[in-house]
């Protein structure tokens, strides 16, 4: 199932929608939790050291090894990540 179809049949989470409530934003939750695993696992200077496909694989096999849908995961980390992101 691609991510476009799990966004379209899971439950909506977190702040899936722009700040005007009309328009979805499109990477939510999955660029955003790949980006937050490429944060994290980054040099000292912010600078992703794997790709964003590669961070979206990690998610995968996270969600898989600790028995979690990877949509909620992506939602969590796209949460997190948001929340760092306005809060500096």
């Amino acid at each position: 199932m691609t991510e476009q179809a799990q966004t379209e049949e899971s439950p909506a989470c977190g702040q899936s929608r722009s700040t005007d409530g009309l328009a979805v934003d499109t990477r939510y939750p999955y660029t955003y939790a790949a980006d937050y695993l490429r944060m994290k696992i980054g040099d000292d200077f912010g600078k992703g050291l794997i790709s964003r496909s590669a961070a979206a694989q990690a998610k995968s096999l996270i969600a898989k090894a600790i028995g979690i849908d990877e949509h909620e995961l992506a939602c969590k980390l796209a949460d997190v990540y948001l929340s760092e992101s306005i809060d500096g």
